[in-house]
């Protein structure tokens, strides 16, 4: 089977992520299946130097106006069986090829404070919306993201196949040496809380700094609050409640790790909070759990399912919630060794194979719908 997938988003996360997985899954377990990577100048590098895939550049802005359009002509001249679009952009027209689209979430429509206003969210909302219509089959990445697209997108549930997401499998237990050194990197003085540092609205991090400043204050928490990423001109709430706290001494932004380096930021870590108000799956929660590293998750969303009793879940805007779980998977040593075993039992039910297998039978159901 020759499909098409749409590789311009590779070095993204998120969405990158879950492409890179999936290329390298074919590589493993698509045994039936050929791909054809449509991939840009600035980032094809990451798909070249790993992949022996038939490759061809687009360089079209993802989400520019006329992308459906470019995609449209462009794609032409390929002959695919299936074509895959890990985000809501598909070709304008009719095609000769059935489309498989993946919708990772729809935040801006939950959450409306991530877009910069109206017109942003009405833009995405009508290119979600197309998608819809013109996809023959949606990959959900969780049973509550299929519940979101029904709701919100008005699709039949019948045309909504959920098919897990996997981490990485660098992602796992590393040596002391490897932590030593990535804390030496990073000014790491001792022990640490980590999180993902998205300021964006729907990550939850401005909570988190509450949290840890009522852990400073109250319980003389002697952990530093480290974050990746730097501190966003757009998003402000997050470095206001870290002046206002005086927390500048403890919490640390780090920049972007590299892949290796984040896995020992993860395996470094005494816990990892991921307080999140809104996800479409929570890939990082994974990616915790498999580095053996106890992990304090919002109730919201998705990730219940993700996690089920795998992490301590809480309320991410309960503040005393939020403060009880991260000082309870810290000073109880037994909690911590029960959540790293089940977390390590948990990322057993998300495999590659199984997020491989599971899309290529979408493809398969995509091609009986022609």
């Amino acid at each position: 089977m020759r499909v098409g997938l749409d590789a311009r988003m590779i070095d993204w996360s998120g969405i990158g992520r879950y492409t890179e997985n999936l290329i390298e899954g074919f590589k493993e377990f698509g045994t039936d299946i050929k791909p054809i990577l449509f991939c840009n100048e600035n980032n094809a590098g990451k798909v070249l130097s790993n992949f022996a895939f038939e490759k061809h550049y687009l360089n079209i802005g993802v989400f520019s106006l006329n992308a459906p359009i470019k995609l449209a002509n462009k794609l032409k001249q390929y002959k695919m069986e299936v074509y895959h679009s890990p985000h809501f952009v598909v070709p304008a027209g009719r095609t000769k090829y059935p489309i498989v689209v993946t919708i990772h979430d729809l935040i801006p429509l939950i959450i409306k404070e991530t877009m910069p206003n109206a017109l942003y969210r009405h833009y995405y909302y009508m290119l979600n919306q197309i998608a819809c219509r013109k996809a023959a089959k949606i990959i959900a990445p969780s049973q509550s993201t299929k519940n979101d697209i029904m709701r919100m997108l008005g699709v039949t549930r019948e045309k909504i196949e959920v098919v897990y997401e996997c981490s990485h499998g660098q992602f796992r237990k590393t040596s002391n040496q490897q932590v030593k050194k990535v804390k030496e990197k990073f000014a790491i003085k001792g022990n640490y809380i980590f999180a993902l540092g998205n300021q964006k609205p729907n990550k939850g991090i401005e909570f988190l700094i509450e949290a840890f400043y009522k852990l400073v204050s109250s319980y003389s928490f002697s952990h530093e609050l480290i974050l990746t990423g730097l501190p966003s001109a757009k998003f402000k709430g997050v470095v206001k409640r870290i002046t206002k706290y005086g927390l500048g001494d403890k919490v640390k932004f780090i920049g972007k790790p590299l892949d290796e380096e984040l896995v020992a930021l993860y395996n470094g870590a005494s816990a990892f909070v991921f307080p999140s108000l809104y996800e479409g799956f929570g890939l990082p929660l994974l990616e915790a759990m498999a580095c053996e590293t106890p992990v304090v998750a919002s109730n919201r969303s998705s990730i219940p399912e993700v996690v089920r009793d795998a992490a301590l879940t809480v309320d991410p805007s309960n503040i005393e919630e939020l403060v009880n779980a991260i000082a309870k998977v810290i000073e109880d040593r037994d909690l911590r060794l029960k959540l790293i075993e089940r977390g390590l039992e948990r990322t057993k039910d998300f495999s590659l194979e199984k997020c491989v297998k599971g899309t290529i039978a979408v493809y398969k159901k995509a091609l009986e719908k022609i």
